[in-house]
């Protein structure tokens, strides 16, 4: 059985789009993991949170530009955010509360 190319184009934007929504929530743990170590003010973290998602929504952007010619597609940002709740309820304590407790003995 032969899979048409379509087929096979959106399932690597797909693909792509998963692991941009892992890429972008474990930069997220490193915010997350800056905040435990080193206390912050409310304004601080409005900043840091307002220039990770100016990051995150040109980083989305430019992963649809490129992937897709800029059409916005409705399985390319589900799967974005699929891969940030994936990777938030199984790797994102670990690594928090790991890099945390490692650093924190450093």
């Amino acid at each position: 059985m032969n899979v048409s190319a379509a087929i096979l184009k959106e399932t690597d934007i797909l693909l792509k789009a998963l692991g941009l929504g892992v890429v972008l929530i474990f930069v997220y743990d490193i915010l997350r993991i800056g905040r435990k170590l080193i206390p912050h003010g409310a304004w601080w973290i409005g900043l840091e949170d307002f220039l990770f998602w100016l990051g995150s929504a040109v980083a989305i952007f430019a992963m649809m530009y490129r992937e897709n010619d800029g059409y916005l597609r409705g399985f390319s940002v589900g799967g974005v955010v699929v891969g940030m709740l994936i990777y938030s309820f199984t790797l994102s304590p670990f690594v928090v509360k790991g890099s945390v407790f490692v650093l924190e003995k450093v």
